[in-house]
């Protein structure tokens, strides 16, 4: 099986997978979607929000920050609640990492 590996919208080529292994089209496009996602220019974003309902992990999410509004997948989900025992206050907050493409 020969896999063309493209990105984007087509323009932008990748090594060909040769493998006289693959036999099988799901595992084919397994391979080559594996093959894509190494070669991609990715950052991990730290974000923080006030708390939020849950959201699970491998989700892409829009965010808007004061700089730029992007997608982004999520790799990381934590709700905090920070106790202010002299004043009887919580402040509950969410902390994410965002996988983003460059």
């Amino acid at each position: 099986m020969q896999i063309q590996v493209e990105r984007g919208d087509g323009n932008r080529h990748g090594s060909d997978i040769i493998d006289p292994l693959l036999t099988d089209n799901a595992v084919g496009t397994a391979r080559g979607t594996q093959a894509i996602n190494a070669s991609i220019g990715k950052r991990v974003v730290d974000a923080n929000c006030p708390l939020s309902e849950y959201t699970a992990t491998g989700v892409l999410a829009q965010v808007a920050s004061s700089k730029e509004v992007y997608r982004g997948k999520i790799t990381f989900f934590a709700q905090t609640v920070t106790i202010d025992t002299k004043n009887r206050e919580y402040y509950p907050t969410s902390a994410l990492k965002i996988e983003r493409i460059l």
